[in-house]
């Protein structure tokens, strides 16, 4: 098990060491943090292919590996579509970096506004690190504006629970007075709702 936490240089170090241990396998998440960094894990996805190691990737897409693909632009909209059937028409989003699956999952949110005729306001999109502490700051930021959210979605877990503990720390009753939705990655797309 290798962690890169979210440190591109622990990625190409660690698919240095598991081809130099020989493994038969590996299970690669990539780690994305700048756009550039979708460029690094291209080629340590090929070092390992030249080197015989089977590769199944997961959360991006990748050409000619095999891979488990999490529809992130569905779960945002799902959870877009939620929040909207209880009757909330101010919904926050609380977006991640630039890299990795920020785009689909922020044109899933969009795209679930506009289908009920919701014009998206710029206000309601903040964007976070994809930390406890960026969802706790953003959720800050969100409650602040002059008309702020009745819902927030998240675009990670540790956002979302950032968010829950921002929003207590602000005295407002979750899920009373904000609705909140965190986004797991698993096996399929699987929101949470504090709502």
């Amino acid at each position: 098990m290798c962690n890169t936490q979210r440190m591109i240089e622990r990625e190409t170090q660690y698919v240095d060491d598991l081809i130099a241990r020989k493994v038969d396998g590996v299970i690669f998440s990539p780690t994305r943090v700048k756009p550039e960094d979708n460029l690094v894990n291209a080629r340590n996805l090929e070092e390992l292919r030249k080197n015989g190691i089977a590769v199944v990737a997961f959360g991006s897409h990748f050409s000619d590996v095999s891979q488990v693909y999490i529809n992130t632009y569905e779960g945002a909209l799902e959870a877009t579509r939620y929040l909207l059937e209880l009757g909330h028409r101010r919904i926050g989003f609380i977006d991640g970096l630039e890299a990795g699956t920020r785009k689909s999952r922020r044109r899933g949110y969009i795209d679930g506004l506009k289908m009920a005729g919701i014009e998206v306001d710029a206000n309601l999109i903040v964007s976070g690190n994809l930390e406890m502490d960026g969802g706790y700051e953003c959720v800050r930021k969100l409650m602040r504006i002059a008309d702020p959210p009745t819902a927030i979605i998240a675009v990670n877990n540790l956002m979302a629970i950032g968010a829950l503990k921002g929003a207590k720390d602000m005295g407002i009753d979750v899920p009373g007075e904000l609705s909140i939705i965190g986004f797991a990655k698993n096996n399929r797309t699987e929101n949470q709702a504090y709502s």
